[in-house]
């Protein structure tokens, strides 16, 4: 009996261990272009109205690439606003994964050009919500009232924010583990 309770321990753990390592991060970048039309000049605009064509992926990499290709189209969320602590649940998505805008912010703007950061996270494709950072800038001029512009996503590689996988869980539980081996193995 001693035997099943220490077995069921065990078990116990390896499942929360497995559970813990079974779904990865997502690490991987992505480009984006397109052309947008703007809600006036590039000095003054503070959103994306619409776009001339859908967005489309440049280049991709990472655990992403297993989904997207270049050429794939971006579905984004319209209006885009700029510098806003709005949430986009959904900013744009693209071969299922979702970027989710938590806020961003204007690093620069004036008539010549526009550059918009902020942060959030990708999910999709079984894996964890991940941090990443999102990127936009466009410059003039524009032509028929679109301005071409590129962005990107990165998820920082190595990055403290994500979790390490189960390795602190297996070290911290050894002992414990082990102290209880013995003691049901006394009783």
């Amino acid at each position: 009996m001693k035997v099943i309770r220490l077995f069921s321990i065990v078990a116990i753990f390896l499942a929360m261990l497995f559970k813990t390592m079974a779904v990865p991060y997502v690490l991987g970048d992505i480009t984006i272009v397109g052309g947008a039309r703007l809600n006036g000049p590039l000095g003054v605009a503070s959103q994306i109205n619409s776009f001339s064509a859908p967005p489309i992926v440049i280049s991709v990499d990472g655990d992403l690439a297993a989904t997207v290709n270049p050429t794939d189209p971006v579905l984004f969320t319209l209006p885009f606003k700029f510098g806003v602590s709005t949430p986009y649940t959904t900013l744009y998505s693209v071969g299922g994964w979702n970027f989710e805008l938590f806020s961003s912010t204007i690093d620069f703007q004036n008539s010549k050009f526009l550059g918009i950061s902020g942060v959030g996270e990708i999910t999709g494709n079984g894996f964890l919500p991940t941090p990443a950072t999102f990127r936009f800038s466009t410059q003039s001029p524009s032509a028929g009232g679109y301005y071409s512009f590129s962005a990107s996503s990165a998820t920082p590689p190595g990055s403290t924010t994500i979790p390490d996988g189960g390795s602190t869980l297996i070290f911290s539980a050894i002992p414990i583990l082990g102290i209880l081996a013995v003691r049901k193995l006394r009783n």
